[in-house]
């Protein structure tokens, strides 16, 4: 009998890593992607990988560019909404803490 070796060709997956420097952005940011994005909202644990050549990496950098006028916006928005608080505090006058002296005499005038 003779040996049949069957050299199988290991499929090479692209993992977060790989596709992050593709795109010249940190893992974790392209996850925050990935899970802003319906199809994998699954609510658990995602393992991110793709077979080199998936037609979902072609149409990721759409994505990425989506997500982050997104997030530019919203980060507007909250920055806005902080200035605006911060305008109404600067209105008011803030108050000194008051001494022990103070203190006492006010505790005076009360009895």
């Amino acid at each position: 009998m003779a040996k049949t070796e069957k050299k199988e060709e290991k499929i090479r997956y692209l993992l977060t890593k790989d596709v992050a420097a593709i795109h010249k952005m940190k893992p974790s940011k392209l996850r925050r992607v990935l899970r802003s994005l319906k199809q994998f909202q699954d609510g658990g644990y995602t393992r991110y990988k793709w077979e080199e050549g998936d037609p979902f990496l072609a149409t990721l950098g759409g994505l990425i560019e989506k997500f982050n006028v997104k997030e530019r916006e919203r980060n507007q928005a909250r920055l806005a909404s902080l200035k605006a608080k911060g305008k109404e505090k600067k209105g008011a006058k803030a108050e000194k803490p008051k001494t022990a002296k103070e203190k006492e005499a006010e505790a005076e005038e009360i009895v």
